[in-house]
């Protein structure tokens, strides 16, 4: 198996980390997987949601885990076949991921596989990637960040829910920094990259040990815009709006990262929605159970 170099990027929803992973994906050397209508790059369960569901040494959960994973959309804009999720020896997501990757590079023939993750993950995939690259990106706009949450969710701006937004928004961006030290990872803004992609552009490759090709800037996917309309946008971001998070921003942006663990942990900070809905990872493995009893009775 061929020497394949992993870069992550990493940030807070609604960050540009699906434009930015667009863009170093156009990179002649570099595979990712990705899906017109999704806006390109796509995340994957495995680094995230899986690890926490199944335990990997019971047979059925790890049959379950391959099931899904066979019918998901990332498996199927690979481009590798169903054989390959049998033919992985793993002990663990992390393990699998790594050899789902370099597959994925060797069969395009790239030298580097590219993921788009969360901040959440991000300790751990520090802790299991260490050779691997990683480039955060931040939107210090925090209202922009919010509003764009709120729109891309259909939810009216409720100042309540704003301030979830809030904690969730400092937490992580605190979260984030206490990695920007480390020689493996590199740390841009939104706002510079809108302003200056091709220079910005220039700079990650170079942090990357890639190529810098014109080329890249010509992401062939439509945009992943939370606003349809410039109307739209002006209604979402208010004068209350601006207001509350002006004031309450900087207080919470005070707050150490340690105390927004403990509020997490003791369950006041409420996490980040998303994850699997796991009744349907199991419908899955027992309609399979089902062909194959009926295959064995035919």
């Amino acid at each position: 198996m061929a020497n394949t170099n992993f870069i992550f990027v990493i940030g807070r929803n609604r960050s540009g980390t699906k434009w930015l992973s667009n863009l170093i994906a156009g990179n002649s050397e570099v595979a990712a997987v990705q899906r017109e209508g999704a806006g390109g790059i796509l995340e994957i369960d495995l680094l995230s949601t899986f690890p926490k569901h199944y335990n990997l040494k019971n047979i059925e959960e790890r049959t379950a885990f391959e099931i899904l994973f066979r019918y998901s959309n990332f498996h199927k804009c690979s481009g590798l076949p169903d054989s390959i999720i049998n033919e992985i020896d793993y002990r663990n997501f992390y393990e699998f991921f790594t050899a789902y990757g370099t597959a994925i590079a060797e069969s395009r023939k790239k030298s580097v596989f590219l993921q788009k993750g969360a901040s959440k993950i991000l300790p751990v995939l520090v802790k299991r990637f260490p050779q691997a690259k990683f480039v955060i990106i931040q939107r210090r706009n925090v209202v922009e960040n919010l509003v764009s949450n709120l729109v891309m969710h259909g939810e009216k701006v409720r100042l309540k829910r704003v301030f979830t937004l809030l904690l969730g928004y400092w937490r992580f961006r605190k979260l984030e920094n206490t990695f920007i030290s480390r020689p493996n990872v590199m740390r841009i803004t939104y706002e510079n990259l809108k302003g200056n992609t091709e220079s910005v552009m220039k700079e990650v490759c170079n942090f990357l040990n890639l190529e810098y090709e014109k080329a890249m800037l010509n992401v062939p996917f439509k945009p992943n815009s939370s606003y349809k309309a410039e109307g739209e946008r002006k209604v979402f971001i208010d004068k209350k709006t601006k207001m509350f998070v002006s004031i309450v921003s900087p207080i919470v942006s005070a707050v150490p990262l340690w105390l927004f663990n403990i509020l997490l942990r003791l369950k006041v900070l409420a996490p980040e929605r998303g994850g699997m809905f796991m009744p349907k990872s199991y419908e899955l493995y027992r309609n399979e159970i089902k062909k194959n009893e009926a295959v064995n009775i035919g």
